[in-house]
């Protein structure tokens, strides 16, 4: 078997691979992930070029017997396909001291995602269309070389100089390699994978499901978002498995709303093929301009009472908004800049609802859908703030995402605000570099008493006297309800550990208050445990095992750990790169 050094050695030699020197690369500078490594942005020496660095192999895998295939895949397939003014080029390969590097084309204003929450407000119908149809090219060029690129989403879509790239071909496949238990049929964010994918885990990707994508894709340039952006992962899923999708947004051309929705129709053989999706969108960019446009409100027939509504909801987040800060556990500095933020648009918007006059002037342009959308961010920073204020929800955050991804969100949040912002007749002071002090400082606090754990799955048992399913409730003052009574076998998959200290929780004062009252206010009070720390995450129980022989039961728990282990640690990776 080649290792991975000698198959990059030898792909150098003959000139498959272009190789710079690592020396070469100057003001190196760290941008994020891709789907297999960490991206940085340097300067080419000598030449002007802006190149992002893309590691691909660490030293302990190039160390190692075997090649990557997915690395290998991916590199065959740029050198098939780069040449196409919408894929993302790849320039050649470099080596640092402890990685084999990726040279890529540098995209210089970002991912697609991102492009989005920074311009929306200022594309006209016209720019969509024409981003669609960068996407759409580029597809159909994969597709045409027979490849799927299996991965579609608004992260893995460049932006350079206002054209749109279609990067990260690490999951394509060609249509020929593709089999019914491919590993890559449910790899991807949820959002964009063929639903089929999810009813079926035998389904295998095809030219269709890249359609699907596709059409999420298009309904995310409509709406300047990315779809089902405010449900967990698993609603997510269960919404698209039963069929539900985005709602079209106000103003969308009909024909651009109808092609979207036959991509993403469930059936694949509903979905149009990429030829017919590239004709639809040649069509529209060629139409009269005008009929593009999203309809603005007529100042004449416009009622009063519909704008009106719009503010008098505003207005009402603002005191929910204000309710929540003050009650805030956890993270209360961050709640408070949120509030602070949303709370400077509140005397221009009350305004609006005093004054009929200026509210009818204030509409009589692109500042009513710039208000919708900022009431929708507006809604979104108040359920970011429940999210993250209170211990119970707190907890359940960090399960379902991680403690990183709360200051991913708040800057999020914080840009999309101030884009909406910018475009309407408000104006707010604040300093985002104080802002960020603030919220390191409430995460350096979140982090003194919750860790994530690293801990593998275990399992307790009845006779585990460690577990609190195996309390017999005869031999206990406290009598246990039937909820905590004894299971088989219960296999416990830690999230994150919480250490409970003096000026984080008072539940151990508390404790020390009630220790010389009788048991039954004890527990009334404080319930049945009395924590320092506490591991918390997901467990799965087990009843009706008695009946088994023990060596099937340890063959079984063997068996069922290490499966769920591996879902539970893949689950892990995908959310880190998402």
């Amino acid at each position: 078997m080649t290792s991975v050094k000698g198959w990059f050695d030898e792909k150098i030699k003959n000139g498959y691979i272009r190789y710079f020197e690592y020396s070469e690369f100057e003001e190196i500078v760290d941008i994020g992930r891709g789907n297999f490594g960490e991206v940085s942005r340097a300067n080419l020496a000598n030449t002007g070029l802006l190149v992002a660095l893309k590691i691909i192999i660490s030293k302990s895998q190039y160390e190692s017997d075997e090649v990557n295939d997915d690395i290998i895949k991916e590199l065959e397939l740029l050198r098939e396909v780069d040449y196409h003014p919408r894929i993302n080029r790849c320039l050649g390969i470099t080596k640092d001291p402890k990685n084999y590097i990726l040279v890529l084309e540098y995209a210089n204003e970002g991912n697609l995602r991102k492009y989005l929450k920074k311009n929306f407000t200022s594309l006209k119908w016209t720019d969509k269309i024409q981003m669609a149809l960068d996407i759409t090219s580029g597809l159909k060029f994969l597709h045409a070389k027979g490849i799927i690129h299996r991965d579609l989403h608004s992260k893995n879509i460049l932006v350079n100089d206002r054209k749109l790239l279609i990067a990260d071909l690490g999951l394509s496949k060609k249509l020929a390699e593709t089999t019914t238990h491919s590993k890559g049929n449910k790899y991807g964010v949820d959002g964009y994978i063929d639903p089929q994918c999810f009813k079926n885990r035998k389904y295998k990707k095809n030219k269709k499901s890249d359609i699907y994508s596709l059409g999420v894709l298009l309904w995310e340039i409509s709406s300047g978002r990315p779809p089902f952006s405010d449900c967990s992962r698993n609603l997510i899923t269960h919404y698209i498995t039963k069929g539900d999708r985005e709602d079209p947004i106000e103003g969308t051309p009909l024909k651009y709303q109808q092609l979207y929705q036959e991509c993403w129709d469930d059936n694949p053989e509903s979905r149009p093929d990429i030829e017919k999706v590239r004709e639809i969108l040649s069509q529209l960019c060629t139409e009269d301009s005008f009929n593009l446009q999203s309809p603005q409100p007529n100042i004449n027939n416009i009622d009063d009472k519909i704008p009106f509504e719009d503010i008098e909801n505003i207005l009402n987040i603002f005191e929910e908004i204000n309710e929540l800060v003050e009650t805030a556990e956890h993270n209360k500095r961050t709640c408070k800049i949120l509030k602070k933020r949303v709370n400077s648009v509140e005397p221009a918007v009350r305004d609006l609802k005093r004054d009929i006059d200026d509210r009818k002037e204030f509409f009589n342009s692109n500042n009513y859908s710039s208000l919708q959308n900022l009431s929708d961010t507006i809604i979104r920073i108040k359920k970011f703030i429940s999210e993250i204020s209170q211990m119970e929800s707190l907890i359940e955050y960090i399960k379902e995402k991680n403690i990183e991804n709360i200051e991913e969100t708040f800057k999020e949040l914080c840009e999309e605000f101030d884009s909406f912002i910018n475009v309407l007749p408000f104006s707010i002071d604040v300093k985002i570099a104080d802002e960020l002090e603030q919220l390191k400082a409430d995460q350096d606090d979140l982090t003194k008493y919750i860790h994530i754990s690293e801990g593998q799955p275990f399992v307790n048992d009845q006779n585990d006297h460690n577990n609190l399913s195996s309390f017999d409730s005869d031999d206990n003052d406290v009598r246990l309800t039937e909820s905590l009574r004894p299971s088989d076998i219960c296999i416990n998959f830690p999230v994150a550990e919480i250490t409970f200290t003096a000026d984080t929780a008072d539940l151990p004062e508390s404790f020390s208050n009630f220790m010389n009252n009788d048991e039954g206010k004890l527990y009334e009070t404080l319930g049945h445990l009395f924590p320092i720390r506490i591991l918390i995450g997901d467990k799965i129980q087990e009843n009706n095992l008695s009946e088994l022989k023990e060596e099937l039961i340890n063959e079984s728990i063997e068996k069922c750990k290490k499966e769920i282990s591996l879902i539970h640690d893949l689950n892990r990776k995908l959310m880190d790169n998402i």
